[in-house]
């Protein structure tokens, strides 16, 4: 997810900004016909109720991104725009929501007329790719969607007070029931503003979200497309693949998270296949297994303790210069360590976060943890807790998460596996949130003849290979690769970003037959062990 987000969600996590390259571009003269509206070009297509046409495309100039950090600003040359979509399309008189809509031209005399539509993660993650494209887009243009409630789209539906509470939280922990109540009154404080202002929560979906991207394809003419996803942005390509199939020449998918699984029920079962995979890595390299010839056994000790007994570490804040305490309980050294290490491009230095924990002052583990709340006003709530409220919180239960945390980590405690992994309060999120279950057609498997290229890290805490796998069963031109020691985003993860990005722009050129060999060659990158 990106943290889940992407996805992978997201929210626990903080985006190196500064490290973020944004790839975005635009859409401006794509359109076969148009009208003039106030200098803007804008083009109609038909709505998807039967009523009225309401879906368009207008030209605008490019906002910048995120004050303050211009390496993540549009690129020189982009065009940008805003897509009007009806916020609910079961409702023929409601209102419209724009969609930042960003188009990188390749820079190509001859451009190939396929383009690539890149959807981010989350769900709610923010609209930046990290990867330039025309390091695996070369004579293609690639345009950046914003999904609908995600930063620069119209509403951006944030929540201040989540933000506040997890900037909080890591001075409180997970395991006392003070936090859960502390982050269900913030999204309980949230809802009751975000539906005083008129919005209607129930249609940040991700079966909208699809919708908006088929809007696109028509708005912009295009009659083929190719469909780059990232984490939860896979389960979103995935779903307009299986609902809106028209014009998809190929599908790349970076970090697997196919509809039909559920995130929180095998949270726990994605966490344990990530501490494998690094344990046995350790083990295999003679440097990191002399240095931690325990560290599996440590790590399992470690979350026992913890979650019995917390650490309160004090650790200098970096944005701040002032010193902060740190709670490391159970849960956060189970799934907030993993997954703030792999933000931040450390899962390489997990044995050492674990071990310096166990033997040291903790001080490694505690600074990564610090550093994995995201900056204030970028997450989209209203589209995460959309999703994962509807989608995947309505089809679990506690026991159910419980039960399979019991069988992936047979080891860890019940005070720990008892929360979701990676996004410890949902459960009673959603219940402030009170979002409607989605439908069960939402969760169905994709089935298509259409090329798809997957990629999984080994290291992924999120969407390990296991989730490519069962995508593929229903995709026979499917080609799916495992990238060894890599983390969660393979376009961006130092592990695979070379292999992957030549891997994507030779599958772009011929989707079929193309080369792949350089994943062959690949090896875990060496551990971290002082």
């Amino acid at each position: 997810m990106d943290s889940i987000t992407g996805a992978q969600p997201d929210h626990r996590r903080r985006l190196n900004l500064a490290a973020v390259v944004v790839g975005v571009l635009l859409l401006s003269g794509a359109c076969s016909s148009t009208t003039e509206t106030d200098g803007s070009a804008a083009t109609t297509v038909r709505g998807t109720t039967g009523a009225a046409p309401r879906a368009s495309f207008a030209s605008a100039p490019c906002p910048v991104i995120y004050p303050g950090v211009p390496t993540v600003d549009v690129k020189p040359g982009s065009e940008c725009g805003y897509l009007t979509v009806p916020e609910d399309r079961s409702k023929a008189d409601g209102r419209t929501i724009r969609l930042l809509t960003v188009r990188m031209t390749s820079g190509s005399p001859n451009p190939k007329p396929d383009p690539v539509v890149y959807l981010s993660g989350g769900p709610g993650g923010p609209p930046f790719f990290t990867r330039a494209p025309k390091e695996w887009a070369l004579d293609r243009d690639v345009i950046l969607l914003t999904q609908r409630g995600n930063m620069h789209s119209d509403p951006h539906l944030t929540c201040v007070e989540t933000d506040s509470f997890y900037a909080e939280d890591v001075s409180v922990g997970v395991e006392i029931p003070r936090a859960a109540e502390m982050s269900a009154a913030a999204a309980q404080t949230c809802r009751e503003r975000l539906t005083k202002d008129g919005w209607d929560l129930a249609a940040y979906t991700s079966a909208e979200s699809a919708a908006d991207v088929a809007d696109l394809r028509e708005a912009l003419a295009l009659e083929q497309y190719n469909i780059f996803g990232l984490s939860y942005g896979t389960d979103l390509a995935l779903q307009v693949l299986r609902d809106h199939p028209e014009g998809i020449r190929s599908v790349i998918l970076d970090s697997v998270l196919p509809p039909q699984v559920n995130m929180l029920d095998v949270g726990w079962t994605s966490a344990a296949s990530s501490f494998n995979a690094i344990f046995d890595g350790c083990a295999a390299q003679a440097a990191c297994a002399a240095a931690f010839p325990d560290v599996r056994n440590e790590f399992t000790t470690l979350v026992n303790e913890l979650s019995a007994r917390p650490r309160t570490i004090a650790v200098t804040d970096p944005t701040t210069g002032k010193k902060t305490d740190v709670v490391i309980d159970g849960y956060q050294l189970a799934s907030g360590l993993v997954v703030a290490a792999a933000q931040n491009g450390g899962l390489a230095e997990v044995p050492l976060l674990i071990h310096n924990l166990a033997t040291g002052d903790g001080s490694l583990a505690a600074a990564a943890l610090l550093a994995s709340p995201a900056p204030p006003n970028i997450t989209s709530y209203g589209l995460q807790f959309g999703v994962i409220c509807g989608e995947w919180n309505s089809r679990t239960s506690e026991q159910q998460i419980t039960d399979a945390g019991k069988k992936a980590l047979p080891g860890f405690p019940e005070a720990v596996i008892s929360f979701p992994a990676q996004v410890p309060f949902i459960r009673t999120d959603c219940e402030k949130w009170n979002m409607p279950a989605a439908a069960p057609s939402v969760s169905a498997p994709t089935a298509s003849d259409v090329p798809v290229l997957m990629g999984s890290g080994t290291f992924d805490s999120a969407t390990p290979p296991a989730f490519a796998a069962e995508a593929a069963k229903t995709l026979p031109n499917a080609i799916n690769l495992t990238f060894p020691g890599a983390g969660h985003g393979l376009a961006d993860d130092p592990a695979s970003k070379e292999c992957f990005t030549k891997v994507m722009a030779n599958f772009l050129d011929q989707p079929t037959g193309f080369d792949h060999s350089c994943v062959q060659t690949l090896k875990i990158p060496a551990f971290r062990t002082s």
